[in-house]
């Protein structure tokens, strides 16, 4: 009777290893199943995320370029013994010019120029153009960065002198 009581304890401690043993099984099988269904496209979204990132600095340059631009020939081309007057008023035209698809790379910039939302103070011998919350959008498939900061530029009667965006109030 001993030896029965014994071997049936024994049994018992029999079913918590299999159990072990059928959920390893279907932990490798399960295993075996990613591997094989993986599609591998790590390269693809790289790609994705290295043009994301190249817009936005394209984007980063072209916005100062063109505010640059414009500065420049609204300061080039004002007239009169009011220079800050003329200036204003050709920033407003020059950028009431621009095309919607130079506006689509600007973000908000010629925007904020043509409704005078900037301010320009005297600085030694330069005026200095501020312009707070210019933004633009870089966008690719479901992806995007959006990048708000202050513009300064930095201007004389002879034109632009320098261009930062990387100052008080970036973002």
């Amino acid at each position: 009777m001993n030896k029965k009581r014994c071997l049936s304890m024994n049994k018992k401690g029999h079913i918590p290893t299999t159990f072990l043993l059928i959920a390893s099984f279907v932990l490798v099988v399960y295993t075996l199943f990613v591997f094989l269904s993986f599609e591998g496209n790590f390269l693809e979204n790289s790609e994705e995320y290295a043009g994301l990132v190249s817009d936005y600095t394209f984007k980063q340059g072209y916005v100062e370029a063109a505010v640059g631009a414009i500065v420049n020939e609204a300061a080039l081309t004002a007239e009169g013994d009011d220079f800050l007057s003329s200036f204003d008023s050709n920033m407003r035209e020059l950028a009431g010019k621009k095309s919607y698809a130079s506006r689509q790379l600007v973000g908000n910039a010629y925007g904020r120029l043509e409704n005078r939302n900037y301010i320009v103070v005297m600085k030694r011998d330069n005026y200095v153009l501020g312009m707070g919350d210019v933004f633009y959008t870089s966008r690719i498939g479901k992806n995007e960065m959006k990048r708000t900061f202050y513009l300064t530029v930095e201007f004389n009667e002879q034109g632009v002198v320098r261009i930062d965006s990387s100052g008080l109030g970036s973002r």
